[in-house]
């Protein structure tokens, strides 16, 4: 006999509701809270919005429009979905955007300028990563292969990605190999008597893995493997290979297609393997504008040497990083806005007979929310900067003279993972400051955390992609060092005669440190520093190990790994320097400058032991050092809900109850709790709480 019916329990919560939420305090609401943290902010907001989103702000106000419009796209919806029920609904929001397309798109401005669909991606990652993941698949990875790697000919499945007449997937990585994809063992050989190529997966280790899009939406796919022409192996070339008839969605003879199960997070992305059983394609299916088999069967290449037509080839994977960059900034500001507002609403101990202070008034709490804001904004110039480059540079990109691919390539190796793990120690910070109410999914904060962790991965293992920002920076060392003139801008800095024991940082006074000529001196020398240290570590392990490589390996804990991140500071810094100067309103400018102070800073702060090597820094001056950034912090509280309502996150876009503009967390959380679905029922195993079974 039930005591009590779940449906009684509505009208008693409610009740319940108003000595909770809605007790007498002398203290403001939550909403009024917010409103007057919000008062306190003196940046310009449009100007800000401008700075940060330049020309795509128009575009990524009405892909926000079209979200918060379309029910499909309510957060809270998907949380009880299983795996199969997540990416049918990914994958029609995915269909409502591309519908959408024309309202902040052409396809005559896709072609005019394919960089737009990036841009939707990057956007559509703030909203949900799984969505803005199958979207990336199709139109980043594989139609951006077919339009860098494809040749005239290739114009008709460039068209049909374009337009979604296909649904294509990436073939580059495989169950035993993912960073060394030089040595992939998935095979290519050229059939002389049918002119055809004949795609074959020799064993299970060689099975293409982890496949976005494979397991159920793609019915086409770029495909790397290794090409044999005549018995000889020519490295790793694409090729387009059909896997699914577009009539019946059947998987085609000749290749077997799985699903690679459940993963940490990106459950709407549908991951597969594939495997390849003497699989033909037609001669015209080799992505050719590097390579080419003559019609007397011989196999011709505009770039000769095997290592740099492997490297310019894999050099369009550089605009993936690039997006990740910005990606991984993105889910950031989501984060941090979700965190800023809930520490201004979020009321917690006070003085006595005082009511209780809002946490964000708490020194320790700015500690870790503030330098996360400050680098949200300077990854976030880098990562801008650094697309425009890419962008107004596709015409020479792939040029193997020119000194830009390789210094691009460099920056997207180091950015990628600098800030795919600032980002996850930001929203880490995040979902411990809001409490137990951050560990609800039904805020967000732990989707942006299992979501970012695979861009520790995918693109490029982090610490590997790493190596390639190491071999960049020591390259331009050795040039310097043989008189040869460095032709990489970003390398500026090297100093091919540099002694540590030479320099001290300038400052005399703690003021000094906020002058943004001696935080750059700072960062310049620990550039210097670490490659100059690095170098001396490989020369003395030359004696420990008979192979590069070794020697190589050996160095890279404490010396190899921190050579990269230096030069990313630099080049980070430098490009808010230029935003700086890019920007008109006084009152943002200032809040600009000591946000670029702050990162600086904290960059300094965190590095101290490697200054402390040389003693380019003394004890007093770090001391200065934290005490500035504790008073900067302090500051920026006071800028802060200013600063991330400039993010434009409406609460369509975020999700989260605890992050909503106004402020009324409790009420909205509790709001959307009450309404779900067996909130109030009892267990469908009551009985077996207090009866035992036989």
């Amino acid at each position: 006999m039930e005591s009590t019916s779940s449906q009684s329990a509505l009208p008693r919560f409610l009740q319940l509701q108003k000595h909770l939420v809605s007790a007498k305090d002398t203290s403001q609401s939550p909403t009024e809270t917010l409103a007057y943290y919000r008062s306190k902010s003196t940046v310009n907001a449009p100007v800000l919005r401008d700075l940060v989103y330049g020309k795509f702000l128009a575009t990524r106000e009405s892909i926000f429009r079209m979200i918060s419009r379309e029910p499909i796209f309510k957060h809270h919806t998907t949380l009880e979905l299983d795996r199969k029920e997540a990416r049918y609904l990914a994958f029609k929001q995915m269909k409502k955007i591309i519908k959408n397309f024309p309202e902040f798109m052409s396809y005559e401005e896709y072609m005019k300028d394919p960089t737009i669909l990036t841009v939707v991606g990057d956007l559509l990652w703030a909203f949900d990563q799984s969505v803005s993941v199958k979207i990336g698949v199709h139109y980043q990875l594989y139609t951006k292969t077919l339009m860098n790697l494809g040749t005239a000919k290739h114009r008709k499945l460039q068209e049909d990605a374009i337009f979604f007449r296909d649904t294509g997937c990436f073939g580059l990585t495989e169950l035993g190999h993912g960073s060394n994809v030089r040595d992939i063992r998935t095979t290519a050989t050229y059939d002389p008597k049918t002119r055809e190529f004949i795609i074959n997966t020799p064993d299970d280790l060689a099975m293409k893995f982890f496949i976005g899009a494979a397991a159920h939406l793609a019915n086409i796919s770029v495909i790397f493997a290794q090409l044999y022409v005549n018995g000889k192996c020519h490295g790793v070339h694409a090729f387009v290979v059909p896997i699914r008839n577009k009539t019946d969605h059947s998987v085609l003879s000749g290749v077997i297609i799985g699903d690679c199960g459940p993963k940490v997070g990106l459950s709407g992305v549908d991951n597969g393997f594939m495997l390849f059983n003497n699989v033909r394609i037609p001669y015209d299916n080799l992505l050719d504008r590097f390579s080419s088999i003559s019609p007397e069967h011989e196999f011709k290449s505009t770039i000769k040497n095997d290592d740099k037509r492997f490297g310019i080839s894999l050099g369009s994977l550089s605009n993936g990083r690039i997006s990740l960059v910005s990606q991984s900034n993105a889910v950031l500001r989501n984060a941090l806005t979700i965190g800023i507002r809930y520490a201004s609403t979020r009321r917690q101990f006070g003085n006595s007979g005082e009511p209780e202070k809002s946490i964000i008034e708490y020194p320790l709490v700015q500690y870790r929310l503030m330098p996360y804001l400050a680098g949200t904004f300077a990854y976030g110039f880098a990562s801008s900067h650094l697309s425009n480059l890419w962008i107004s540079n596709q015409e020479i990109i792939f040029d193997e003279k020119n000194p830009l691919l390789k210094e691009i390539h460099a920056l997207s190796s180091v950015l990628k993972p600098i800030v795919a793990w600032f980002t996850q120690k930001g929203i880490q910070e995040v979902r411990e400051i809001c409490g137990g109410l951050g560990y609800s999914a039904y805020n967000r904060i732990g989707a942006y955390r299992e979501e970012n962790d695979v861009n520790g991965t995918w693109e490029g293992d982090n610490n590997v992609l790493l190596q390639q920002g190491q071999k960049f920076v020591l390259s331009g060392m050795k040039k310097l060092m043989k008189n040869t003139k460095n032709p990489y801008e970003t390398l500026y800095y090297l100093k091919a005669d540099f002694d540590p024991e030479a320099f001290k940082w300038s400052v005399k006074e703690s003021n000094q440190c906020l002058q943004l000529d001696c935080l750059l001196e700072a960062l310049e020398f620990k550039g210097n520093y670490t490659a100059f240290r690095a170098t001396s570590k490989l020369q003395e392990n030359f004696g420990k190990a008979d192979e590069m490589a070794e020697v190589w390996n050996l160095t890279q804990p404490f010396y190899l790994t921190e050579v990269p991140k230096s030069y990313c500071d630099i080049f980070v810094f430098n490009q808010f320097r230029a935003q700086l100067k890019k920007c008109s309103d006084k009152p943002t400018k200032r809040v600009l400058e000591k946000l670029c102070q702050l990162w600086a800073l904290y960059r300094i702060e965190q590095d101290y032991s490697v200054y402390n090597e040389v003693k380019f820094i003394s004890r007093e001056q770090i001391e200065w050092v934290r005490d500035l950034i504790t008073e900067l912090c302090s500051i920026l509280k006071d800028e802060a809900n200013g600063l991330v309502d400039a993010f434009t996150l409406n609460d369509d876009i975020l999700g989260s109850p605890i992050g909503a503009y106004d402020g009324d967390i409790y009420n909205r959380f509790l709001g959307l709790i009450r309404t779900l679905p067996g909130t109030f029922e009892k267990p469908s195993y009551w009985r077996e709480i207090f009866h035992k079974k036989n």
